[in-house]
């Protein structure tokens, strides 16, 4: 959406409104109301508990409705469905710093409030029981987090990519309880030693070395063809 003179800020209303009537491909209701309940056809309350639609703005959840939240150019936001206040969410973020090893850690810092001060404690929290998809160019791996929030994929198993990561977990009511990432928005290098063309280790042996010859040159002439399309 654009003004013929930009103001350094505006109401998320006027913004979603904007939106609403300039894309087709997506529809918010309640804008009205200082509170959305329902975007392209999911409302609030599915699963019969607090659930709805909410909203970050930099990742910080907003205290306020959509009428008096105040965006900026540059601004992030994000708009998710979840039971905050009932089943929980956790909000993960991933640490690949152990990535080289296979090690993927898995993490929330949640924010708690005194009752009586109101004062904000921060913890750091592991995101367990979540279903993690590691899309690559060649290969897809799936995993589940410890109670950690650790997954370790054996470099047998990897083809030396950059993965794509898609996170996924869901209450025992069906509503989901972590946010997650935005489509290709988090990645991750990942060094194996399995076959790009099959997916597999081939062993030291005769028929290993064979095998792995003739699928480096599969590999060689795939990749050639694939880059000259």
């Amino acid at each position: 959406y654009t003004y013929e003179e930009a103001p350094k800020s505006l109401h998320l209303n006027v913004l979603l409104t904007a939106y609403d009537e300039a894309d087709d491909d997506i529809s918010f209701v309640g804008i009205d109301k200082n509170y959305i309940t329902e975007i392209n056809g999911v409302k609030a309350g599915k699963y019969g508990g607090w659930d709805g639609w909410m909203f970050q703005i930099n990742g910080v959840d907003s205290a306020v409705g959509i009428n008096d939240a105040l965006v900026r150019d540059g601004d992030a936001i994000v708009f998710y469905y979840g039971d905050p206040f009932g089943v929980g969410m956790q909000f993960p973020q991933l640490d690949a710093d152990a990535a080289a090893d296979g090690k993927l850690v898995f993490y929330s810092e949640d924010t708690a409030y005194d009752p009586v001060t109101w004062e904000p404690t921060v913890s750091k929290n592991p995101v367990a029981g979540m279903d993690v998809t590691l899309t690559g160019s060649w290969k897809t791996i799936e995993a589940k987090t410890d109670d950690e929030g650790v997954i370790v994929v054996d470099p047998a198993e990897v083809v030396t990519d950059t993965y794509t990561v898609t996170i996924s977990r869901f209450a025992s009511n069906g509503c989901p309880d972590v946010l997650r990432f935005g489509e290709g928005e988090v990645t991750v290098d990942l060094t194996g030693t399995a076959c790009k063309f099959c997916g597999k280790t081939h062993g030291d042996d005769f028929g290993g070395k064979l095998a792995a010859f003739f699928h480096n040159i599969f590999y060689f002439f795939a990749h050639l063809f694939g880059a000259m399309k």
